[in-house]
């Protein structure tokens, strides 16, 4: 819904002007309102626990027309350089209030009692994650705002701190933030790990002596010099860790006792590569912008094995695609170009012919995601091969060639997902007429058992 407005916005600059001047209206009906219920929030961190406490209290002054409303804790941060479109200064927008969390997940603490007179007391403790998208937590440019809403939509009360940082304790402390996170990648048997570490002591840091393992492997030691001044951080790329793929990988890292031990260890885990058989099943529930959505799978060398690409008849639908794949190492990207990737309710997966899950995912992927598989090259059904399977006149306005499809059925659907015709057991080089059809997209479905490919053809005038 959100996505929906921001491009609607986009597209129509008068509406934006319409849209704020209504935005403005209903900003001032709601601030002339009365809440009935009052926050307030403090807030501190501690930086060699790398944490953040989080108080809050609500108090009712009258009754809330709902019998449950949700407590929200947002983190922000400010001063953050990036890009911003019209903002005319290139990677170099300076961004303020920029949402890096929400504390209380995305619809907050529910509140089940909300009569007058109700007094709510909490405290969070938050742990910072190394870095958001890949910008580090900076401690002094963060705020924490908290808010209550009537179920998911109206926002009645709010309030907003900066946080207290705790002085620093320890002469000499390091604080290990975390490990950059790893990805599988077929054929490889090393890994390059990166961890980020903080200046957590008072005195500037000049070396650190690493000790690291993967998957409870032999240890090795390595030792970083230079000048890390207090409340500066850094990463650390180790020497590269030779392993045996697992399922599931683990690194750890740790260094060496200094003035306060209990943040002097890091972990990350990273997926081993899946063994797939040779046919794999792709499907997808996309939301209202389909025409966003494309995926192409590539084999070990590269070389672009099947490319897809989705239209609005696409959209808010669940579509199914099946691919034979050769003995190699394959790769799945996916990507979305306007770089929300939100899928509709039911995600998308891609499973093998046997059951094996090679992808699961639903929500916002971004402008993409990348998984790499063996497969093993076995053919599916009938060795029902539709790489080889092609259509041709297209465009076309009278027929319709189906070739390397024998034995297989056809099924023919207009954009809106009506069948128009079908047809079974059809000859390695089938004519279908296609003269009736009016001018537009449709699609053509090619099946043989479970194993099938759906290919698009335009009719022409």
């Amino acid at each position: 819904y959100i996505n929906g407005w921001i491009k609607a916005l986009k597209d129509n600059p008068t509406f934006i002007v319409k849209a704020a001047q209504q935005a403005e209206k209903a900003a001032n009906i709601i601030l002339s309102e009365s809440s009935y219920v009052n926050l307030a929030v403090e807030a501190t961190i501690d930086i060699p626990t790398n944490s953040m406490s989080i108080h809050v209290e609500g108090y009712y002054t009258a009754d809330s027309p709902e019998p449950t409303n949700f407590l929200n804790v947002a983190i922000l941060q400010n001063n953050t350089l990036g890009p911003q479109s019209g903002g005319n200064q290139g990677n170099n927008y300076n961004h303020q209030h920029r949402l890096i969390d929400l504390a209380t997940g995305q619809w907050g603490e529910e509140i089940t009692t909300t009569t007058q007179s109700t007094f709510v007391d909490r405290t969070y403790s938050y742990t910072f994650p190394s870095s958001i998208n890949g910008l580090p937590i900076e401690y002094d440019e963060l705020d924490v705002v908290v808010f209550m809403t009537e179920t998911t939509q109206n926002i009645v009360s709010g309030n907003e701190t900066t946080p207290v940082i705790n002085p620093l304790t320890s002469n000499n402390d390091a604080s290990l933030l975390g490990l950059e996170d790893l990805a599988s990648v077929c054929s490889e048997t090393s890994v390059t790990p990166r961890v980020n570490v903080l200046n957590s002591g008072l005195d500037p840091i000049t070396s650190l002596d690493f000790t690291y393992s993967i998957n409870g492997g032999a240890a090795q030691n390595y030792t970083w010099t230079g000048n890390l001044p207090s409340l500066d951080r850094i990463t650390v790329e180790l020497p590269a860790l030779n392993y045996t793929d697992q399922p599931s990988n683990m690194v750890n890292v740790s260094i060496a006792n200094d003035d306060f031990n209990d943040n002097n260890t890091a972990a990350t885990i990273f997926e081993g590569i899946i063994d797939t058989g040779g046919t794999v099943d792709f499907t997808i529930t996309t939301d209202q912008y389909a025409n966003e959505i494309s995926w192409e799978i590539l084999d070990g060398s590269g070389n672009v094995l099947y490319s897809e690409s989705l239209t609005a008849a696409n959209n808010n639908q669940t579509l199914e695609f099946r691919y034979h794949l050769p003995a190699d190492c394959i790769t799945f990207n996916l990507n979305d170009s306007y770089g929300d990737g939100i899928l509709g309710t039911g995600g998308a997966s891609l499973i093998d012919a046997n059951g094996v899950e090679i992808i699961p995912f639903t929500g916002n992927y971004g402008s993409g995601l990348t998984k790499p598989f063996n497969s093993d090259g076995v053919l599916g059904v009938d060795n029902f091969d539709q790489t080889t399977i092609a259509i041709y006149p297209n465009p076309t306005n009278n027929v319709l060639n189906i070739v390397n499809a024998e034995n297989a059925s056809i099924e023919v659907y207009d954009i809106l997902g009506k069948r128009l015709l079908t047809k079974s057991d059809i000859s390695q080089q089938e004519t279908i007429s296609v003269s009736g059809l009016e001018t537009g997209t449709y699609f053509v479905k090619i099946y043989h058992g479970n194993d099938f490919t759906t290919k698009k053809f335009i009719i022409v005038n």
